[in-house]
């Protein structure tokens, strides 16, 4: 498990004069940012193991700017035909801001570098 917390108060996130003002009297505002990620590996024979991970990215604005929310499950599946070689499968779903949006499904071949 990983996990980044940043709780960043009172910081200028402004480039420009017109972008400053916005933000306030003072063009300061807080941003709170949350990053973890869970991995987990399972073998079920010496070629092929499961893989997943569950990720969330959130980065929290104080008003009047927009908040985000990021959340993903996916699930591999891999067979390794060499040890240089490896065949995958991936399903996964993501939640952006309280709504789910479909699911994806992909294949990846992964050649290892010796």
């Amino acid at each position: 498990m990983l996990q980044d917390i940043a709780i960043l108060n009172n910081i200028v996130l402004a480039a420009t004069t017109g972008e400053h003002l916005a933000l306030g009297t003072n063009g300061r505002t807080d941003l709170d940012i949350y990053n973890t990620r869970l991995n987990a590996n399972y073998n079920m024979t010496p070629l092929d193991y499961l893989f997943s991970e569950l990720k969330m990215n959130r980065s929290e604005y104080a008003d009047p700017l927009v908040s985000s929310r990021l959340y993903v499950a996916n699930l591999y599946l891999n067979h390794g035909f060499t040890s240089k070689f490896v065949l995958g499968g991936r399903r996964g779903r993501r939640l952006r801001r309280c709504r789910f949006s479909n699911t994806e499904s992909d294949v990846r071949a992964c050649e290892r570098p010796s």
